[in-house]
């Protein structure tokens, strides 16, 4: 285990799996596993943010010290814990990066432009060609 961001007294992060075992965390971790997380709670002064992947990459959840969370019933998709990051005073450096489905959506769209911009060229350059001309004048 990591304590990095842990110094003095730290706040305590207690993750219940689905068999309702606890699992007792201090400081910060870049790589552990802890499987069927379902509830997370903090014991002391600071908070957590827990995270899907390890690296502190991926998606993440704030767990603070006002309650018990019901992970499911706050809307977090993951269960399975990878890493975990400390702050005393709940205040986490930004990190850049972005979702997989939003990198997914970009390539999507450019994808999608490019491909009009190549469609647009040839339907103009076949409506263009197959403009009629009137060679002769009206007969009367």
């Amino acid at each position: 285990m990591d304590l990095s961001g842990c110094s003095g007294e730290c706040a305590t992060l207690y993750l219940t799996d689905s068999s309702g075992n606890d699992h007792e965390m201090k400081g910060s971790s870049i790589k552990m596993k802890i499987k069927d997380v379902v509830k997370a709670r903090v014991v002391g002064q600071g908070c957590f943010l827990i995270y899907k992947s390890k690296n502190f990459k991926s998606s993440n959840f704030q767990v603070d010290d006002t309650e018990e969370h019901n992970l499911k019933a706050k809307g977090t998709t993951f269960t399975t814990i990878k890493s975990y990051e400390y702050s005393a005073d709940c205040s986490f450096t930004r990190r850049a990066g972005a979702e997989v489905y939003v990198l997914v959506a970009v390539v999507a769209l450019v994808v999608l432009v490019a491909m009009s911009a190549v469609a647009w060229a040839k339907l103009r350059r076949r409506g263009l060609a197959q403009v009629p001309t009137e060679e002769g004048g009206t007969t009367a």
